[in-house]
Order: structure tokens, then C-alpha cells, then sequence
């Protein structure tokens, strides 16, 4: 359960040229790719299938309400790996 799915995929190489295919055919409007078959777009249950994860339950949220941005910024880090900007 949680980030299992996506923590056992481990590191992953960027395919730079299928990334740039996609953003060729992402249109920012409709928050689509445009491809020959049509519009086509990636739903929550998509990347819940395609990582593992739950996407029933209880929901995750601090109850913290004095939290800073960096407080924020360290959540994320310690929790997804990176810090927003």
C-alpha cells in the first residue's frame, strides 16, 4: 500500500525522445495529446493502475495548520523524493 508501487519501480531512464513526442502532442487547452486515433489523456485510475496505488480510502493531509512552506517543502522531500519550487 502507499508508494510501494511506484518506490519498487526504482530508477527508471528517461526516454528523451518518446518525452518530447509527447509534448509535440500535448495540447495545453484541453489537457490532452492529440494523436491520429484522437484526444487522449491519463486519468486518475490510469496512474493508480499503472503505480499501484489506492485510490479509495481515507485521504492523506497534514492536520497541521501552522505548517510554513518550507515545512511544506520537506514533507515533500522526505516523502516523494524532491522539493517543489
Amino acid at each position: 500500500m502507499g508508494f510501494y508501487g511506484p518506490a519498487r519501480c526504482g530508477y527508471m531512464k528517461l526516454d528523451r525522445h518518446l518525452i518530447t513526442a509527447l509534448v509535440e502532442r500535448w495540447c495545453p487547452e484541453t489537457h490532452t495529446f492529440h494523436f491520429p486515433v484522437g484526444e487522449v489523456t491519463i486519468t486518475l485510475q490510469d496512474a493508480a493502475i499503472i503505480w499501484g496505488l489506492s485510490i479509495e480510502g481515507e485521504h492523506v493531509i497534514c492536520r497541521e495548520p501552522n505548517l510554513t512552506r518550507e515545512d511544506w517543502s520537506q514533507y515533500y522531500h522526505l516523502w516523494l523524493g524532491f522539493r517543489p519550487h
